[in-house]
């Protein structure tokens, strides 16, 4: 099977092209998925600019259809008593159809996108060079959790959130050692 020819660009939150594309997308089945699901499909198209972060959008360009998607945004991060400014990824999501498949350049879909979503997180004014990436994935969503530490992220902490769901707090980048 040949490889994906991807192309990638930032989503247009008013755009009911964009709308429709994010509510056909197919992220499989698991519960561990429900929360991205509602983000991509409801949460995205609610929320204020500021806290919605940006939101890359990677397509199949032979057949037009939404592959993958990633938002980041900058957050604080409070380990005891250091607080720094990370980038924060903060939904990411490979169609069901595509989860596994190779781009052109025989890479992984998923690598990327997430390398995509790296360079224009790093390359944004308030960004810098050493700022740590940190993401949190839900504790039974094994697949994602292999593939983040796969690309370097280390297990941070455990949060609980309001619904009783566990995720795993992972990072990447330089350590946060006060300094």
């Amino acid at each position: 099977m040949p490889g994906v020819r991807l192309g990638a660009r930032l989503l247009d939150p008013d755009s009911d092209g964009d709308r429709d594309a994010c509510q056909s997308f197919d992220f499989g089945s698991g519960e561990a998925l429900e929360e991205v699901r509602r983000w991509i499909t409801e949460w995205l198209w609610d929320s204020t600019p500021g806290p919605r972060g940006e939101t890359i959008l990677v397509e199949d360009l032979d057949l037009g259809h939404l592959v993958g998607f990633g938002t980041w945004r900058h957050r604080e991060l409070s380990v005891g008593d250091h607080t720094e400014t990370v980038i924060y990824i903060a939904w990411f999501g490979v169609d069901d159809a595509y989860q596994g498949r190779r781009t052109e350049e025989d890479r992984s879909i998923a690598s990327t996108l997430f390398d995509t979503l790296e360079a224009r997180a790093r390359a944004h004014p308030s960004s810098t060079d050493d700022m740590c990436l940190m993401l949190e994935v839900h504790t039974d969503n094994t697949r994602a959790r292999g593939f983040w530490e796969h690309l370097g992220f280390e297990y941070l902490d455990t949060v609980v959130v309001p619904v009783n769901e566990r995720y795993r707090r992972m990072i990447r980048g330089a350590p946060m050692d006060g300094g």
